[in-house]
């Protein structure tokens, strides 16, 4: 059974998402699937993308969520900044102790 450890999160602002998807999906073998919704982002340490976010309030963005090995996610990481640099996608892994599905 191939078991997967972790939770990649990223945060992406809403006009790179499609540059984003097609960057996931033509890496298949580290992230088969994924799921994605859209959210608003809050805080003081927030980028806006536009003046209309930052009179709102708040930045609209992507999330993405990847259940996969942690070292995979290493790599798909590393591929992302070298595609997007400084693009301001945030990211954070948690760790995943049981993955499945009823079927």
């Amino acid at each position: 059974m191939n078991v997967s450890d972790c939770c990649l999160t990223l945060m992406v602002p809403k006009a790179l998402e499609e540059n984003l998807l097609d960057l996931l999906l033509e890496h298949d073998a580290l992230a088969g699937g994924f799921i994605t919704s859209e959210v608003e982002d809050h805080g003081r340490n927030v980028t806006y993308q536009s003046m209309a976010e930052k009179v709102r309030g708040r930045a609209h963005r992507v999330e993405i969520q990847i259940i996969m090995h942690h070292a995979d996610a290493q790599t798909l990481l590393r591929d992302i900044k070298q595609v997007l640099p400084r693009t301001n996608i945030v990211y954070y892994m948690t760790p995943v102790t049981e993955f499945g599905s009823f079927l």
